[in-house]
């Protein structure tokens, strides 16, 4: 059995899975736009308008149930004794 470390679940219908992140081809995800990091500014040295880099958001999954955005949260497995505790 390998480590599974994430867990999905949708507040909506009660949809679970368990996952290591290698099985979720099945998942379609949700396209998101990078954060913006700050307001553009103007190099006082060379003169040109500077943008910061934006940051990536997590990635988000349409529920197979119900279409609702679902998203991954991290587990800890060993605070889990057995596949049935882990799903609840």
């Amino acid at each position: 059995m390998s480590i599974k470390s994430y867990r999905f679940y949708c507040d909506f219908c009660g949809y679970k899975r368990a996952t290591d992140g290698s099985d979720v081809q099945d998942l379609v995800a949700v396209k998101q736009s990078p954060v913006p990091a700050g307001v553009p500014y103007l190099d006082p040295v060379t003169k040109k308008l500077v943008t910061p880099k934006a940051f990536n958001r997590a990635k988000k999954f349409k529920c197979p149930n119900c279409g609702r955005v679902i998203t991954a949260r991290k587990v800890d497995p060993e605070g889990y004794n057995d596949e049935k505790d882990w799903l609840t």
